[in-house]
């Protein structure tokens, strides 16, 4: 159980860390400067505020057990695409 808890919580958390170490590389491929790719970090948070609210509308029906097991499952491959990327 713990285990599980580390893991969901390590792969939920990714995603807003990865963008940080590689900032640099991305804003030299898009031809921008760091503060100005910083701003994908925003876009991010903003994506996260409009989207938890969107999502929790359309799944009111769903049994909450499944909801979040696919979340996460979707959140910790998506994660794990972006770290191979």
């Amino acid at each position: 159980m713990v285990l599980s808890l580390v893991l969901v919580v390590f792969g939920l958390t990714t995603g807003e860390f990865v963008i940080a170490g590689i900032l640099p590389d991305v804003g030299a491929g898009v031809g921008v400067d760091v503060p100005a790719a910083g701003l994908l970090v925003t876009a991010y948070a903003l994506g996260m505020i409009v989207g938890g609210p969107v999502v929790t509308v359309l799944t009111v029906r769903v049994p909450r057990k499944r909801l979040i097991v696919g979340l996460v499952a979707v959140a910790v491959v998506a994660n794990a695409g972006s770290a191979v990327a």
